[in-house]
């Protein structure tokens, strides 16, 4: 079939229609897409395998790496070609300058902007989905799928006008891209940058096309499961490289669709550079350092040939080779615990966290009353993320996110850790532990009106609290920074 369908064989505008939703999660170090058909019978939603190009940890992961043909600028998602160029910090580079060169893996400055090259790879995933799903859903033949497009992007970033901006031309470029006749080029991206950007009367999205905070698609999947709760919440997001912290109100349903309130409401929205990568990388330092053993080197080189793509071992027994000297292994593995630790505690790491709650609790709270005030003593945190499943993150919510809600609001004060259920609909054979991972492309994937409508942090009228808390040489509050 052409790279650029979209419908079945023989199935025009006059056909029965069905909606047909993508949910994308661009991510730093790899992308997830679910499409959602939620007025079909059953409401499925399918989670994209990417085959060849998945990454060989788990099959519904798309590296997010481009490479581009040095003569003719074609793009592909990926090459065994030793002359094409590379791009991976593609996300990165799109939320620090959009307009600026991107540089490849190999550090070398190259001719193409990340709007453009982020347009190219989000192009090509659209194509990979469509096909994919026209290839091997032929209950729906006879079927004319409306598509719409919801692209994610981090809460932080909605917030700024530029970088929102930016996202917004590379969705809708990308789309025009993925549906034009011929090889996606950077060229090709360029025009249609170029067309979206300059509003041209020949561009025509001819879909529904939203671009969405990841934590109101992370939200989503909490308010339809049976768990959720009216109220405050704190919703932490650990990936390979980012780790995002956003505090938002659920706001009651009947409310929202009576037109009081919005369904959300983001008071918070942060990202900083803390995401599991440090953690890996850390620990197989660690590991080399403690033992100059060639068979545990030669191990380790699997972790570090694609750091970008890796997921992060849970057990910390996966660094070591299975049939190593026990006294040795044992040693490593003491070793690696205390990195571990140290981690958790981390002035930096650390002092980040409590520093956003410190923000949520007194610059940020929307409350009239004061945390120490409150009639319940329990703060809702949803822990999701790729890395989420590392149990130092979890560590971090239970005990010190715990000592510090003691310490600085009530002795009676304490976390409640809430996690994402599977969905009942989602088609897929992931475990439901690992659910977490498609969390954001699920969220996506929901018509606008089950979405609703969400105010920005900049949007919200707070009330503003001087109080100033007690610090010490283990803290830093929100009146020190």
């Amino acid at each position: 079939m052409p790279e650029n369908t979209s419908q079945f064989p023989n199935i025009d505008n006059s056909s029965k229609k069905t909606e047909a939703i993508i949910g994308f999660d661009f991510g730093t170090s790899s992308s997830k897409i679910i499409i959602h058909l939620p007025f079909s019978t059953g409401t499925p939603a399918f989670a994209v395998p990417f085959g060849s190009f998945a990454d060989p940890n788990l099959e519904y992961l798309l590296p997010t790496r481009l490479f581009v043909d040095e003569n003719s600028g074609a793009c592909s998602l990926n090459s065994d070609d030793a002359d094409a160029i590379e791009f991976a910090a593609i996300k990165i580079g799109l939320m620090r300058d959009s307009s600026a060169s991107i540089k490849s893996v190999d550090g070398l400055e190259s001719k193409f902007s990340a709007e453009c090259v982020a347009t190219a790879y989000i192009a090509l995933a659209l194509r990979y989905i469509r096909c994919w799903f026209i290839d091997s859903h032929y209950t729906y033949e006879d079927t004319y799928l409306k598509w719409s497009f919801n692209l994610g992007l981090p809460a932080a970033k909605d917030d700024e006008d530029e970088p929102r901006n930016s996202f917004m031309r590379v969705g809708k470029a990308a789309w025009l891209a993925s549906m034009r006749a011929g090889a996606v080029t950077i060229d090709s991206a360029k025009v249609a940058l170029a067309e979206v950007k300059s509003d041209a009367s020949e561009y025509e999205l001819e879909i529904n096309f939203r671009l969405l905070p990841e934590v109101i698609a992370e939200i989503q999947c909490y308010r339809e499961a049976r768990v959720r709760s009216d109220g405050l919440h704190v919703l932490i997001d650990v990936g390979a490289t980012t780790l995002d912290i956003n505090g938002f109100l659920l706001n009651n349903e009947a409310d929202a669709r009576a037109g009081k309130v919005k369904n959300y409401t983001i008071i918070l929205a942060d990202v900083e550079n803390f995401g599991s990568m440090i953690l890996h990388k850390g620990r197989i330092e660690v590991a080399k350092n403690n033992c100059d053993d060639k068979r545990l080197h030669s191990h380790l080189e699997k972790f570090e040939l694609d750091d970008t793509t890796q997921i992060v071992p849970k057990d910390l027994n996966d660094y070591i080779p299975s049939d190593f000297d026990e006294t040795k292994a044992s040693d490593i593995l003491r070793a690696l615990e205390v990195l571990d630790d140290n981690f958790r505690i981390n002035k930096a790491f650390y002092n980040y966290i409590a520093r956003m709650l410190d923000l949520l609790r007194t610059d940020k709270n929307p409350f009239l009353k004061r945390w120490e005030d409150l009639p319940w003593n329990r703060i809702r945190i949803i822990l999701c993320g790729g890395a989420s499943v590392i149990p130092l993150y979890e560590d971090l919510v239970n005990v010190e996110i715990n000592e510090w809600l003691k310490r600085y609001v009530r002795d009676d004060f304490s976390v409640r850790l809430v996690q994402l259920p599977m969905p009942e609909s989602l088609e897929t054979d992931i475990a439901a532990d690992d659910f977490h991972r498609l969390a954001v492309a699920y969220g996506l994937s929901f018509p606008d009106y089950d979405i609703g409508d969400y105010s920005r942090p900049s949007e919200v009228d707070l009330q503003r609290e001087t109080k100033v808390i007690n610090n010490d040489d283990n803290y830093i509050g929100s009146s020190q920074v």
